[in-house]
């Protein structure tokens, strides 16, 4: 007897007609499951896989139908200024200042809606010939809308990058 399309999809994977019939609706009862034992379950976030370890409910989610592309949902330009949100809520931003002090401010495209979990700055100046004497620092820690860095001396620019939330 010829096997059907999904029984072919099932066992290239691993999985009998049997184990697709008990996916389930909705999430499992901690305390009707074995520990170790995985259950997959069709809940409103997609194909979920939920394990039960030391009496807590631990889960997967195999395929989302929230974002079902985990790809950068939002661009903003490619140019010196610019962010991009990830569909995971990572969003990265990067510009650069023009430095006309020994201290400059970088203000973000957009605000980090939680935090800004690290910033790094690079300092150029187009008269250094002979390699860098003076580095750069954040002066103060970066907060969800930007960040001071220092100098010691005055470079010409300030180019950086950032991540959050």
């Amino acid at each position: 007897m010829a096997m059907s399309k999904e029984e072919r999809i099932a066992r290239k994977h691993g999985h009998t007609k049997q184990e697709r019939l008990q996916i389930e609706n909705g999430v499992p009862n901690v305390s009707q499951m074995r520990e170790g034992v995985p259950i997959l379950r069709s809940t409103t976030e997609g194909v979920v896989e939920y394990i039960r370890y030391n009496g807590i409910l631990h889960k997967n989610i195999l395929e989302s139908t929230l974002d079902p592309d985990p790809s950068p949902s939002d661009v903003v330009g490619f140019a010196d200024d610019g962010y991009v949100k990830f569909g995971n809520g990572l969003i990265m931003q990067w510009g650069q200042e023009t430095i006309s002090a020994t201290s400059e401010v970088v203000t973000f495209p957009i605000s980090f809606p939680t935090a800004c979990l690290n910033i790094v700055g690079t300092a150029y100046r187009a008269a250094q010939t002979g390699g860098l004497t003076n580095a750069i620092a954040i002066h103060t820690l970066p907060t969800r809308t930007g960040a001071t860095f220092n100098t010691a001396t005055v470079w010409d620019t300030l180019m950086w990058q950032a991540i959050g939330h």
